[in-house]
């Protein structure tokens, strides 16, 4: 059967072993996999082998979002289909931009005088690059937090820091700087894409000259995302020195995209926040050369993905979502290609599911961090204690 046939492929190119061993993890490697067999068959139809492969970070999870799930995606990890030389975009995978700003300070902020100015800044939003920002701090895992810095290393480190992850919508339709990145916002983007059916379900896609400038537009996209924060971190704050703007959701290169994880150049000193829930410190670390092939051989994978996985250099932003009523997995049923998952609850019983808005969520905690050491992903730099934390 051609469906078994592409899920059973993708499933040997997802990497799962730095994740969280738990349901979060099998729910997002099952459904990933009906996503990733969609690119493979795409891939060899355009020409391309079919050679994407998903590597998890620690904070791997199912992502709520639902076309993203019932597209067939994962959360945490990276998602790549070629060198970066291949003029091929997959629009499915719904990219955006995120960073998540970390901010140096030699005083204490003052809660007060933080709400005031980010009440203000809601009223009267600056321009960036041509764009007015929108505000984005008030969904999702999204917030604006200051912390007190106990320094676990020689570095010199401030003695407060603040941490802004925003909301993106900026960079979904068409502005000034382009015809936006998500085909469901942008009508010009619906009229430029290919959609490809396979056994599994249509996908879309940009080729050629298209897929290059939607790579060049985002990357204008990039450097709008990150002048965003600065600007707001700015305007909240007021002078602070910035230790790390790096990208968690976006594109590593044209063929490469970061699903909620942070992605590092080996030879450079980049320091990372990781923010777990608000009643656990959070981070700073600095990613170490990874996956390491000592703990991880992949000797099952050929040679060219194997050195993939080997230098991923892949780091957790956050937790990831937990799902604390559900044991494990036990099937899915594929009905006119939709799937429908059939969970065992934790206590006894089975439930079954087709999107995840009906299940019970939370945030993992210290785990992640216990598989980033234990896989030796990073060095713990820092750690930082909440003094408070807005999400308006």
């Amino acid at each position: 059967m051609e469906q078994r046939r592409l899920l059973d492929r993708a499933k040997e190119h997802i990497v799962t072993a730095v994740a969280v061993p738990d349901c979060a993890t099998k729910l997002a490697e099952i459904n990933l996999s009906y996503g990733l067999a969609k690119i493979h068959y795409v891939q060899e139809a355009l020409g391309y082998p079919a050679d994407a492969l998903f590597v998890a970070s620690p904070d791997m999870t199912a992502p709520r979002g639902l076309s993203k799930w019932r597209w067939g995606l994962g959360a945490g990890g990276i998602l790549s289909w070629g060198d970066g030389s291949r003029p091929l975009v997959f629009l499915d995978l719904q990219i955006s931009v995120s960073t998540a700003l970390v901010g140096g300070m030699s005083q204490e902020p003052d809660l007060r005088l933080t709400t005031t100015r980010i009440h203000s800044l809601r009223r009267s939003r600056p321009a960036v690059m041509g764009i007015e920002v929108g505000w984005g701090f008030g969904s999702g895992n999204h917030f604006i937090n200051a912390y007190r810095v106990r320094a676990m290393v020689d570095d010199p480190l401030p003695p407060y820091v603040f941490v802004l992850h925003s909301g993106n919508g900026d960079v979904r339709q068409p502005s000034v700087l382009g015809i936006g990145l998500n085909y469901e916002k942008s009508r010009p983007l619906q009229e430029l894409m290919t959609t490809i059916d396979t056994p599994l379900g249509p996908t879309r896609v940009l080729t050629g000259q298209a897929a290059r400038d939607y790579y060049d537009m985002y990357l204008r996209y990039e450097e709008f995302c990150k002048e965003k924060q600065l600007t707001i971190g700015t305007e909240i704050f007021g002078e602070f020195t910035p230790i790390s703007n790096e990208i968690h959701h976006g594109l590593a290169n044209a063929n490469s995209s970061l699903l909620g994880c942070c992605r590092f150049i080996s030879d450079q000193k980049t320091i990372f926040p990781v923010t777990l829930r608000p009643d656990l410190p959070a981070y700073l670390v600095r990613g170490q050369p990874n996956i390491d092939p000592e703990l991880l051989p992949c000797n099952h994978l050929p040679n060219s993905i194997r050195t993939r996985v080997h230098t991923a250099n892949i780091l957790p932003h956050g937790g990831g979502f937990a799902y604390p009523g559900v044991r494990t997995v036990a099937d899915v049923l594929l009905l006119d290609q939709q799937r429908y998952y059939v969970l065992d609850n934790a206590g006894g019983g089975k439930r079954v599911v087709e999107s995840l808005g009906t299940l019970t969520y939370t945030h993992r905690g210290l785990e992640v961090m216990d598989r980033l050491r234990e896989w030796r992903l990073a060095d713990v730099i820092a750690e930082l204690q909440l003094l408070f934390s807005v999400t308006t």
